[in-house]
């Protein structure tokens, strides 16, 4: 003889069952696999590194782009570069990207390859030389 309890509890496992059941195969849509492109790999390099190095302005960017373009052209390996960005966020997880800067300057020293510090593209940047003084500077002589 069946006591209500045991009826209720049948009833609650055939609705779970139905609820928790996979769906039929015709309704599940699976969108095709995207070939991403050279560039959509980049972008997402250049997402990943400035936000995880915590890059805030346009000099730090910059030099993530310079990274970036050292690996397009075979001078730097991404392994290392990304094994470098894990470096820097166990040294430093608020700012990271002075403890990359120099980890990564002296591990490709070691393969031969010169890369720049943040500090060595600003000092370079401008050809035109450092901007203006204010006609209000007190260096300048009248």
């Amino acid at each position: 003889m069946r006591t209500p309890i045991h009826c209720v509890l049948a009833a609650t496992a055939l609705v779970c069952f139905l609820l928790l059941a996979p769906q039929s195969a015709h309704a599940q849509l699976i969108p095709p696999p995207v070939q991403s492109t050279q560039s959509q790999q980049d972008a997402n390099l250049e997402e990943f590194l400035t936000k995880r190095l915590r890059a805030v302005n346009d000099d730090q960017r910059t030099y993530v782009r310079t990274v970036i373009a050292l690996i397009n052209d075979k001078k730097l390996d991404l392994k290392l570069v990304l094994s470098i960005e894990r470096y820097a966020q166990r040294k430093s997880s608020l700012f990271p990207l002075p403890f990359f800067e120099r980890a990564l300057k002296v591990e490709a020293g070691k393969r031969g390859v010169s890369v720049p510090t943040i500090r060595e593209m600003v000092a370079t940047r401008s050809p035109l030389g450092p901007p203006p003084r204010s006609p209000y500077d007190t260096r300048i002589t009248r």
